[in-house]
């Protein structure tokens, strides 16, 4: 089976190492698409390969001539891969899953009540405010 996982984080990140890990043992292709950061290597025996995707923040306010490249160049990826299954691994990437109109599994690794206190120190209220209302709006709220 091949797993695309599609983040708006950048690699190195456990969360989405941790399932592309465990799918591998099992004998699975995995594929990550995301952000890249500059001198991260992705570990080749994890990700069979990966995709550089900007997250912008334009994009994930979805202003629409932002929003449309972010979608064309996801199903770039998903036309190449050819993904058993999709693995949103935040509300951004279930969002263009959603759009797209292909099937996906969203786990976002967070119980967001009880990071909420953290997530407002490091990251601002204004940014998680939006994540909220996108995750509420499309039911991929937990």
């Amino acid at each position: 089976m091949r797993i695309l996982h599609l983040s708006d984080s950048s690699l190195p990140d456990r969360r989405v190492e941790r399932s592309a890990i465990s799918a591998v043992k099992r004998g699975h292709k995995c594929f990550f698409a995301g952000s890249t950061r500059e001198g991260i290597a992705p570990d080749r025996y994890v990700f069979k390969e990966t995709f550089s995707i900007s997250w912008s923040p334009a994009r994930k306010l979805h202003l629409p001539h932002f929003w449309g490249g972010l979608v064309s160049k996801v199903k770039e990826i998903i036309d190449y891969t050819n993904p058993h299954l999709i693995h949103a691994h935040d509300v951004f990437a279930g969002k263009v899953c959603l759009e797209i109109g292909v099937p996906f599994v969203y786990d976002s690794h967070e119980f967001w009540s009880k990071d909420m206190p953290l997530k407002l120190v490091r990251r601002g209220l204004q940014v998680l405010s939006v994540k909220r209302i996108i995750a509420r709006s499309f039911g991929l709220n937990q």
